[in-house]
């Protein structure tokens, strides 16, 4: 008696769901209201929008052309960015060549040439110190910018594939990358961008007074990369091995749901089945969608930023190759110094960016059973 009576209450409940999924199926709208699309859409950062112009989360995305749009507007921002990279990377050379020139001159005086190459290491670094610290924070703005955006992008496509039968491993993975990208900006900003400024003061000091300070700041640089690196392969392995475990958890919930469902109510059952797959099927272009746009402002975001770190990083590393055979090694290592910090710098802003892109494709290709 207690099945019977149970068995009716499942299926005029049932048959009050029904229609609201049929709706949510049918009704793009509903989907993009409720799993926060619109929102996605309003919050792109505004180093973003100018590039993403008339780009909507819609099954007309059309991910290459943005792409290509993206790389277009960067590549037309490499002249100003020579310019301006140029003038930082010309001054501290030509502050080289003039200490060299002086150092020749008055050779027979080791005296006079230490205070010549003392006058050379202060030009240097008051020519470039703006510039580095331009540079650091672009660095820390793209990486708030790519944190801040991911707490908007990746609760859309973890609502997303939970709806799609990826309920364990959307939150498995939404929870690691939050984690691991929040704890990356914390790290970037008060330890990794602090050595930062602390390994070019240690670069400047060695230069003007000898000694072993330099071995400092070889450790500095090994130390930024290795707090990079380590951040990287733990996300990377925590993602892998959490999303393993949970899609094994997912595909065999929906299987055991579907089944129990088919066997429970033979006849109702296979209408609710369609209705999932047809309510998973529209999430799941949405889910697309949503993934590729992520993708695209993450690229659109990080392009000028990466562009300009990189240029000036090969900017001083090419001046500094150029001042070796002339220059005091003092000189010609503290410009290759400033190169490194800009190295250091884009590693920073690259491994946020990286961890995004990996946790978007990771959550949009979660695994489904429906």
């Amino acid at each position: 008696m207690f099945k019977t009576i149970l068995k009716i209450f499942v299926v005029f409940a049932v048959l009050l769901v029904l229609p609201c999924s049929y709706a949510m199926a049918s009704s793009k709208v509903d989907e993009d209201d409720y799993l926060g699309v619109e929102e996605l859409e309003k919050n792109v950062p505004e180093s973003a929008s100018s590039m993403l112009e008339g780009v909507n989360i819609d099954e007309s995305l059309d991910a290459g052309g943005a792409i290509g749009n993206i790389l277009g507007k960067a590549v037309g921002q490499i002249g100003e960015i020579l310019r301006s990279t140029a003038s930082g990377a010309v001054g501290v050379l030509a502050a080289t060549a003039l200490c060299s020139i002086a150092s020749g001159i008055y050779s027979q005086s080791s005296k006079m040439s230490d205070a010549i190459n003392l006058v050379g290491v202060v030009v240097i670094a008051v020519s470039s110190i703006s510039g580095i610290d331009s540079l650091i924070s672009v660095a820390s703005e793209t990486i708030n910018e790519t944190g801040a955006f991911s707490k908007i992008l990746l609760p859309v496509l973890a609502s997303a594939s939970a709806i799609t039968g990826s309920a364990a491993s959307s939150a498995a993975k939404y929870a690691a990358s939050i984690l691991f990208i929040d704890l990356l900006m914390t790290i970037g900003e008060r330890i990794v961008l602090p050595l930062i400024y602390m390994y070019v003061g240690v670069s400047v000091a060695s230069a003007a007074f000898g000694g072993n300070i330099g071995g400092i700041a070889k450790l500095i640089a090994k130390t930024v990369k290795l707090i990079l690196t380590a951040i990287a392969i733990a996300f990377t392995i925590y993602l892998t091995v959490t999303g393993l475990v949970a899609s094994s958890a997912d595909a065999a919930t929906v299987k055991v749901t579907k089944t129990a469902i088919s066997t429970f109510l033979p006849v109702v059952g296979s209408l609710i089945s369609d209705a999932a797959d047809a309510v998973a099927s529209g999430v799941s272009v949405v889910k697309s969608a949503a993934g590729a746009f992520g993708v695209l402002v993450v690229c659109a975001v990080c392009a000028v930023p990466f562009l300009r770190l990189a240029i000036s990083c090969l900017m001083y590393r090419a001046a500094a190759a150029l001042a070796e055979p002339v220059a005091d090694s003092r000189l010609s290592g503290l410009i290759e110094s400033i190169s490194n910090a800009c190295g250091m710098a884009l590693g920073l802003a690259g491994t946020s960016a990286v961890m995004l892109l990996i946790s978007i494709i990771s959550v949009t290709k979660a695994v489904t059973g429906l």
